[in-house]
């Protein structure tokens, strides 16, 4: 399923609604109050509130039993939250003092290193200043003054079997980071983007195609003009700065096909 965030505020949805996390033509959802950004996992989607609260609908994303609820503030009273990133199935969060705090499955060490499988209450899991995270299928990255660095399944980041943190590069100027199943990519403050990992189904968009990129790719699309980046299961795509424009790459699995494609303007 699908969310997207109106210009007025109000929260639109689409795609499979088990769980109650999309529906199945656009519908607004209601009962919400105002929020300033939204992301959606594996049947659950969470908003952040205005006032700084991750309020979450659909498929529990931190119920270690399956449960279906209404939309429901889950994040502590006391956490400000200024950015929020929700993966497969876990989630975390940036509160305003840069403090890195992750909920939900651990299979990976995705969510709090060498811990335990599940963690049902949002744990500190790095107070390093933290400016951006993205979270995807296994693996969970993200940025402070010293780099990019990511943690869990490092089959979807670089290779190897190995979970612990890992850092990245040594780049200070990544404003935002989104996590796909096996590949990751940032925007940089010259909005450009970077993409690394996984590139079979060619997500990884650059001049040579390769399997896989142990190091942040600079993307050859629209350079110097992307304002957000998304990564999917196999699939990239980036919002322009220029004109709000929608250009996916990878394995669309729609009509568009199997390369880079223009989506909507």
């Amino acid at each position: 399923h699908a969310c997207a965030l109106s210009s007025n505020g109000s929260v639109w949805c689409w795609g499979n609604k088990t769980y109650g996390g999309g529906a199945t033509s656009k519908a607004s959802i209601v009962d919400l109050p105002q929020v300033s950004a939204i992301g959606s996992g594996l049947y659950y989607t969470c908003a952040l509130t205005i006032n700084g609260s991750l309020i979450c609908w659909g498929k529990n994303p931190i119920a270690a039993t399956p449960t279906i609820m209404a939309p429901t503030i889950i994040s502590p009273e006391n956490h400000n939250i200024s950015s929020f990133s929700a993966g497969y199935n876990h989630i975390c969060y940036i509160i305003q003092s840069g403090d890195l705090y992750c909920a939900g499955n651990n299979t990976y060490n995705q969510t709090v290193q060498n811990g335990g499988t599940f963690y049902t209450s949002f744990m500190e899991t790095y107070n390093t200043q933290v400016m951006a995270v993205g979270c995807g299928y296994g693996h969970t990255c993200f940025a402070n003054n010293s780099g990019l660095f990511c943690f869990g399944a490092r089959a979807g980041i670089i290779g190897g079997n190995s979970t612990a943190l890992t850092q990245i590069n040594r780049s200070n100027n990544i404003m935002s980071i989104s996590a796909g199943w096996k590949h990751t990519c940032y925007v940089a403050r010259s909005n450009d983007a970077f993409c690394f990992g996984n590139a079979a189904y060619g997500q990884i968009s650059t001049t040579q195609l390769q399997k896989s990129y142990t190091e942040p790719q600079q993307m050859r699309i629209k350079q110097g003009d992307i304002k957000e980046i998304a990564a999917g299961l196999v699939v990239t795509c980036a919002i322009l700065s220029s004109n709000l424009s929608v250009f996916c790459w990878g394995n669309t699995q729609t009509a568009v096909g199997t390369a880079k494609a223009f989506i909507s303007s």
